[in-house]
């Protein structure tokens, strides 16, 4: 495996997470934007569709917003979006269907009258549409028909109409109908009529504001007055993100501290289990190479592997984390309405470049590396990222309309722009290298020119070099003779060659003198 493969899987391995982490929390802020859209959508459509006055119209306003509220929600803690309204107006037929549950929405003038329509029974039902019918000079089909066409049986015919139904009506509304039917409870009691007794207490129950299931997704509540206003601003031509916002709606106010901490624990994980995939992969690869070989495992080399996969599934976790936070408080409207349209990509590269700058001025500050070393680590950091986030971006935009499809694709565009940029960073640092060796450029002090001779040069041409650091005087020993052991000296002749220097880099950021 080549030297350049290694770097920029290495690269890819511990800032992957940063990468997805910001592509997760983008696709999770993009589909709750979505949400958002369609219930502007929706209710522009059905009110514009229809000649009926705005004063009639804001309980269609009211179903679109609770099933579209109540969608964006689920979309908040990734459940799939359930809530419709069928648009049926058939006998106790729900206004709004949603998880398996079904609701009856009633958005009346007042507390009496919308509690009123939720608590009202078969029975009244069929006395309202018989005296309304007599009245035109008709003729109406009696108890038995009416419930026989129903399939309501006769002992249920004092029951509420919408029984096992979650009952809406207006925020604004629900307190006093909650005091309306306590009072009715208590007339009932005192005149020992237990079957209205059971009735009012179905209704108080079932009455609600909002639209909630047991996973813990609710709609927006809404009030008779703004869905009066969202039903005028429909009906103009000019419901906007504003109006929307003054009833409740928009992503800062849906998406909450909480969920961005879930979404970037979720995201965290998920880029730990990606970096951890990638980061062990050249040590599996050497393990299988080592079997086919040898047909035996070593055991370092899972002890060395186990160490790589956490390394880097931590640096995952953390890059991943810090950057689905960063994406979801940008576009939510947490840190401000300026950076709601940050660019996920750019705010995983900024993190990325934010921790790799910080370990090389740490190590740095630390003397663990040099000026030099530290200038070579940042521009492959920064030339590596480059390539990572070019080549997740050019293979995301293929598949721009699939969501899902582009973020695998960015995932394989980052690795592959990684590792291209491994192979792009050596060769441009050598090219870099070479023209400082020829030009003699330090480029700021960068790059250390040194200009001494190595020792082993110096020695082989006879030169001593005074270096007063190490300065240490001969001891001085007078000649002697001795006749016995006189040995005359013997001839050498002096040998010429030549020796050719050149110069080259002899370390990290650093050129000189050598053979």
């Amino acid at each position: 495996m080549s030297i350049a493969f290694e770097q920029g899987l290495k690269f890819v391995s511990d800032n992957m997470g940063a990468a997805l982490g910001g592509q997760m929390s983008q696709l999770w802020i993009d589909t709750i934007n979505s949400q958002i859209e369609s219930i502007s959508n929706d209710i522009m459509a059905k009110v514009q569709s229809t000649d009926l006055p705005a004063d009639k119209l804001q309980g269609f306003v009211a179903e679109i917003w609770h099933s579209g509220t109540f969608n964006a929600d689920s979309a908040v803690h990734h459940f799939v979006a359930t809530a419709k309204a069928p648009d049926v107006n058939t006998y106790a037929s729900a206004d709004v269907e949603f998880g398996g549950s079904r609701a009856s929405l009633k958005y009346y003038k007042d507390a009496k009258s919308s509690y009123a329509a939720q608590s009202e029974t078969p029975y009244e039902r069929y006395m309202h549409l018989k005296a309304k019918a007599e009245k035109a000079g008709k003729s109406y089909e009696s108890l038995d028909e009416f419930l026989g066409k129903r399939k309501i049986k006769k002992e249920d015919m004092h029951k509420s109409m919408y029984q096992g139904q979650a009952k809406l009506i207006p925020t604004n509304q629900l307190l006093d109908a909650q005091n309306l039917i306590d009072k009715k409870i208590a007339v009932a009691q005192a005149n020992g009529k237990l079957d209205q007794v059971a009735r009012y207490k179905e209704v108080q129950a079932t009455l609600t504001d909002i639209l909630s299931d047991k996973k813990g997704n609710k709609s927006i509540p809404l009030s008779r007055e703004d869905a009066q206003r969202l039903t005028r601003a429909a009906k103009e031509g000019n419901l906007d993100q504003e109006l929307l916002s003054e009833c409740g709606l928009d992503i800062n106010q849906l998406v909450t501290a909480k969920d961005i901490m879930s979404e970037a624990f979720s995201a965290g994980l998920s880029a730990a289990v990606i970096s951890f995939v990638i980061g062990i992969a050249p040590t599996i690869i050497d393990g299988i190479s080592m079997l086919v070989s040898e047909g035996e495992i070593d055991p370092k080399l899972f002890a060395e592997m186990g160490y790589k996969g956490l390394s880097s599934a931590a640096r995952g976790f953390i890059n991943g984390s810090i950057t689905a936070a960063l994406v979801a408080c940008c576009q939510s409207g947490k840190l401000g309405t300026t950076l709601m349209g940050a660019n996920a990509s750019m705010i995983s590269t900024a993190v990325v470049l934010m921790i790799g700058t910080l370990e090389s001025g740490i190590r740095l500050a630390t003397g663990r590396i040099n000026k030099a070393q530290m200038a070579e680590e940042m521009s492959r950091l920064y030339i590596t990222t480059a390539f990572s986030v070019g080549g997740g971006i050019a293979a995301s935009v293929w598949f721009v309309e699939i969501p899902p499809l582009a973020m695998a694709a960015y995932m394989l565009g980052s690795f592959i722009g990684g590792v291209i940029g491994g192979f792009a960073y050596n060769i441009g640092h050598s090219l870099f290298m070479s023209f400082c060796v020829d030009s003699g450029c330090t480029f700021f002090g960068l790059v250390d020119q040194n200009y001494e001779l190595p020792q082993e040069i110096l020695d082989e041409i006879g030169i001593d070099v005074f270096e007063y650091e190490k300065f240490d005087y001969e001891s001085f020993q007078y000649d002697s003779f001795q006749l016995d052991s006189f040995t005359p000296d013997a001839f050498e002749y002096d040998k010429f060659g030549i020796t050719i220097i050149r110069r080259g880099v002899i370390g990290v950021g650093k050129i000189g003198y050598q053979y």
